[in-house]
């Protein structure tokens, strides 16, 4: 009896499978299991950093890594040297400390804070973080340190940059050819953790990591108007990608037996989220039903305002409607339907820098296979006036402003002295009420500090004029003066745009003028040698001298001291 064709189609197929399936099979009998962490990407930014991350120079007469991630030029030793504690901190540029120089970002913060409790031992905090990387190379990047570089520890907080590649791929693909994209990536993901995957890819791969990577850079970009828009499909595959990569990473460090710890990725809820331009968006009815909706919540008619709102979104899932109805809520004191409006939009938002909501629920997810864990969200919304994260602690969508690295570095510290390695006694951190130049400012950064109201929409320089003027007009002191500079430190950090470095010569002359006021302030001298050495000023070495002369019990300068001169002599690790 002759088969017909669609039934030996069938059979042909069925016998490919079980093929297939029988040399998936040998493969893991015989225990092979090649590389399975292959970019399958379309972002060019993923796809293109690669080991080695570190470059072997001679920095002051010492063999040395130099670290090839942008922006992150400082050298460890090749040799640890011994009583050494060497931490890594990953993630992308909220970890690099966007914004900063130096002194600005929570790793530099928690080296000084591990150094003052072990005073014995040396420690070396290296900042791995770079400008818009995912999860995704931060996995190729772990393994090569897991490999190379001997740490004792790893800090991971990664989340923000999880939409790069579908962002990026949107950008040249139409809407359809898009969401086949997403389906196919999908599929490839699932398949590159099958042993015939790992073994075609040893054969076949251009270089680590290329295999499945699409070049696009000759096309054209599509106009705004014809992009796709995000769907709940597109952010769980990103949300899949993330857990994949995260849990990758806890399994290479528990193989070798170093310890990681996972924090959460802040948000900006205030931050009105990126969108198509807005005139294309909504039709004028959609419109006028927004218009209705904020007038019923400035009317106190929250639950109406709920039904409409409820409907419009149904109707077009726009995040900016729900930005505009969280964002009035709040200032009504409606604060419960204002987390909810506002956490919808962050849902929606298609800024490619501000992480999903569900990537810190992720997050505290796998925290239960890590050493230890840092809920860094929870940690700053304790700080807010109402548990809604704004501007006062993040400037833009996802970048911690100083007083928050305090917080982060100081959280984390106790972490380590109390889980990690239970030893040592962490320096008190900066209190809120405290004149330290990192002291956590509060509303006050948005709001009016004691006649100073910094608005980062006017012109940096015309505000400062305005500011010192304010100041002129009262009773002279150096703590106003103080206080001028500690708002200076704060607001301009990431704000001015002169290659990312922060705007901080206005504070050392506020610190300057406070300083002839009253010269025997420690709290000054201890600012402003700190500032000083934020800005490579050669005067800092000869302040923060006299700010430990001044107080004895000031640590933290006469730790930074002592970093100065290492520096300055050409040493490639810290004191």
């Amino acid at each position: 009896m002759t088969l017909s064709l669609a039934k030996r189609g069938a059979f042909s197929a069925l016998f490919s499978l079980l093929v297939l399936a029988g040399v998936e099979c040998g493969f893991r009998v015989s225990g092979y299991h090649g590389e399975v962490d292959r970019t399958v990407s379309w972002c060019r930014e993923h796809a293109l950093n690669r080991p080695p991350f570190f470059a072997r120079a001679e920095v002051g007469g010492i063999e040395a890594y130099v670290p090839m991630i942008e922006g992150q030029p400082r050298p460890f030793p090749v040799k640890k040297a011994p009583n050494t504690k060497r931490v890594f901190a990953f993630g992308g540029s909220a970890v690099h400390g966007y914004g900063f120089t130096r002194v600005g970002s929570w790793p530099d913060k928690l080296e000084e804070r591990l150094a003052l409790a072990w005073p014995g031992e040396r420690v070396e905090v290296i900042n791995a973080g770079a400008i818009a990387w995912s999860s995704q190379q931060l996995l190729s990047l772990v393994k090569d340190v897991l490999e190379h570089y001997e740490p004792d520890a790893l800090v991971v907080v990664s989340g923000n940059n999880e939409l790069l590649e579908w962002f990026d791929a949107r950008k040249y693909l139409p809407p359809r050819e898009l969401s086949g994209w997403v389906s196919a990536i999908q599929r490839a993901r699932r398949f590159r953790k099958s042993r015939i995957y790992q073994w075609l890819n040893s054969k076949i791969g251009e270089d680590a990591g290329r295999w499945g990577q699409t070049e696009f850079s000759d096309d054209e970009a599509l106009p705004w108007e014809e992009r796709a828009r995000m769907s709940d499909s597109d952010r769980d595959y990103a949300l899949d990608a993330f857990r994949w990569n995260i849990g990758r990473i806890l399994e290479e460090a528990r193989e070798v037996d170093v310890p990681v710890i996972l924090g959460t990725v802040p948000v900006n809820w205030m931050q009105s989220p990126a969108s198509f331009e807005f005139s294309d968006a909504p039709d004028e009815g959609h419109q006028e039903e927004l218009r209705e909706v904020l007038q019923l919540i400035r009317d106190g008619s929250i639950e109406e305002a709920e039904r409409i709102l409820g409907r419009l979104m149904k109707e077009m899932p726009e995040a900016l409607f729900a930005y505009e109805a969280g964002r009035l809520a709040r200032e009504m004191g409606q604060t419960e339907h204002a987390r909810r409006w506002l956490g919808e939009a962050i849902r929606l938002d298609e800024n490619p820098h501000r992480a999903l909501p569900a990537i810190n629920e992720a997050i505290r997810d796998l925290a239960t296979d890590a050493h230890g864990f840092i809920d860094i969200e929870e940690l700053l919304e304790a700080e807010s006036m109402d548990g809604i994260l704004d501007g006062t602690q993040i400037y833009d969508y996802c970048h911690l402003r100083p007083d928050a690295h305090t917080l982060v570095a100081d959280a984390l510290a106790e972490i380590f002295v109390r889980d990690v390695w239970q030893k040592g006694v962490v320096s008190p951190g900066v209190a809120v009420t405290s004149t330290h130049i990192d002291g956590w400012l509060g509303e006050g950064v948005n709001g009016n500090r004691d006649g100073f109201s910094p608005n980062p929409g006017r012109d940096r320089l015309a505000w400062w004029k305005d500011a010192q003027a304010a100041t002129s007009t009262e009773p002279e002191s150096a703590q106003r003066w103080l206080d001028l500079a500690r708002v200076v430190w704060h607001t301009f950090h990431g704000i001015c745009g002169e290659s990312r470095a922060p705007c901080l010569p206005e504070a050392l002359v506020a610190l300057e003028v406070a300083h002839e006021m009253d010269p025997m302030n420690c709290d000054v001298q201890s600012a402003r040698g700190r500032v000083a050495y934020a800005l490579g000023d050669d005067r800092a070495e000869h302040w923060l001298s006299q700010a430990v002369a001044c107080n004895s019990e000031d640590r933290r300068s006469a730790w930074y001291l002592e970093r100065w001169t290492a520096e300055n002599e050409g040493t490639v690790s810290h004191p």
